[in-house]
């Protein structure tokens, strides 16, 4: 399965962390006005991702990420992540092809939803969610995600030279610290803006590592890469919000609403049937 889950995460352009409890008083305390502050269904995600990211360029968060570093450091001791390395699928020789086929069905939605807003006289806050989760990535953005979620399959070690495998090894050190955040009772905007904060750790981390490298065509992949970074974020928070309609969380209240949850209930069909394909033809 976790070949099938790592090819949807390319398909859909993003992940969702499994995620457990935080229990340092410490950190609660210097987290709890951050989180308040934020509402996920009444604050846009450029919004929310800047006020995260000012906390996090601040240092409110790092007792936080300290904690989930000793955790992984524990771990890494004894050899679990390892083990979490070993089942990764390695890279599928047509995952281009798929990904092509995954992005046309994402950009086929997305053109749904600008048609939405363009049809309406309003301009409410929730069809600015519409427009943000509908916005799109200039090629160039496209290619340099496209090449950095290809090291999300590939085992330690196995890269083209040794910079690709310090990028590997940084996201699974990341995958693991998203598994393992310790959040179960944490309430849904602790544990997304808790996501947050990690991913963009994880690209500090990227970022200080290819600094020094020599291969400019990846490190040029990485700077382009992080100039989109939190307007991904912001645009991911958005999506995840309309999601809501789709998948139950929160009912609709008007038409527009509804129509929202029919496009993206429609596509995330496709995908998913996208995926079964791939399986079916991988299978040995």
């Amino acid at each position: 399965m976790k070949k099938w889950s790592l090819l949807l995460a390319v398909l859909s352009m993003g992940t969702s962390p499994i995620l457990d409890e935080e229990d340092s008083h410490t950190l609660q305390a210097k987290e709890e006005v951050v989180v308040q502050k934020i509402d996920p269904d009444e604050i846009l995600g450029e919004k929310a991702v800047s006020e995260i990211r000012r906390s996090y360029e601040s240092g409110d968060y790092d007792v936080f990420l300290q904690e989930i570093e000793e955790r992984y450091l524990k771990a890494d001791a004894a050899g679990e992540v390892e083990l979490l390395g070993a089942i990764r699928p390695g890279l599928s020789p047509e995952l281009r092809k798929w990904e092509a086929l995954g992005q046309k069905i994402q950009e086929e939605r997305q053109d749904e939803l600008l048609a939405l807003v363009e049809s309406s006289e309003e301009r409410n806050l929730f069809l600015q969610k519409v427009l943000s989760a509908a916005s799109d990535m200039t090629q160039d953005e496209k290619e340099a995600l496209y090449t950095l979620s290809r090291f999300q399959q590939m085992a330690p070690g196995t890269g083209a030279n040794q910079e690709e495998n310090l990028l590997i090894a940084i996201d699974l050190e990341y995958e693991y610290k998203a598994l393992h955040l310790g959040l179960p009772n944490a309430s849904l905007i602790e544990k997304r803006t808790k996501q947050c904060v990690l991913k963009m750790d994880k690209l500090k981390t990227m970022e200080s590592v290819a600094a020094q490298f020599q291969n400019e065509e990846l490190k040029q992949i990485i700077q382009t890469y992080a100039k989109g970074f939190d307007a991904r974020l912001a645009q991911s928070w958005d999506m995840a919000d309309l999601n809501g309609l789709a998948n139950g969380r929160k009912k609709p209240v008007n038409a527009v609403e509804e129509k929202v949850a029919s496009i993206l209930l429609i596509y995330q069909d496709k995908l998913s049937d996208l995926t079964q394909q791939f399986i079916e033809e991988e299978k040995p």
